[in-house]
């Protein structure tokens, strides 16, 4: 609850735009279920963590991240004749990872009481099957999450893989 409120606030400061962010769940399961849930065109932002080993991953359907840019540029977001792309366009990826760095900073902000880790951008995916560093059998640990912009409501997951949270897991 912490994390969503304080997140909504950074993203609000974004997006110059009213923001909630809400969370509808955490969920353990395989990083193949996750690669099957995420039908269509999503974007993956990769991060590492360290001193942590392994990566954290920030998921984006296509649909909020078009909204995320028609706020970012000022649009109500409210294009309701909008296509499924077929690719992302370097601005719709650099509105992405800001979007995704302001949530993972943030996430470090929050965890440092219990362990101190530096967020940095590692690269963008177009499909979450391509993080070599994730196998489809690894177990991982989603949050799913509730985007309101501009009375649109959208959805994010934050992945964390357990071989990058697995030290950390006896003090959770």
């Amino acid at each position: 609850r912490q994390f969503a409120g304080r997140v909504s606030k950074q993203i609000e400061a974004l997006l110059n735009a009213e923001t909630l962010v809400a969370s509808t769940g955490v969920t353990r399961c395989t990083y193949s279920d996750v690669c099957e849930k995420a039908a269509g065109l999503s974007l993956v932002i990769e991060f590492s963590a360290q001193p942590l080993p392994g990566p954290m991953l920030v998921l984006l359907d296509a649909a909020t991240v078009a909204h995320l840019v028609e706020t970012f540029f000022g649009g109500q977001g409210n294009d309701s004749t909008h296509e499924e792309p077929e690719f992302f366009t370097p601005g719709e990826i650099n509105v992405a990872k800001l979007f995704g760095t302001s949530v993972l900073s943030l996430m470090a902000e929050i965890w440092a009481p219990v362990a101190g880790f530096s967020v940095e951008f590692v690269a963008t995916h177009l499909s979450t099957g391509v993080i070599e560093q994730v196998d489809s059998g690894d177990s991982v640990i989603v949050t799913e999450f509730t985007l309101e912009v501009a009375d649109k409501r959208q959805s994010f997951q934050v992945i964390l893989p357990i071989i990058t949270i697995g030290a950390l897991l006896p003090v959770f």
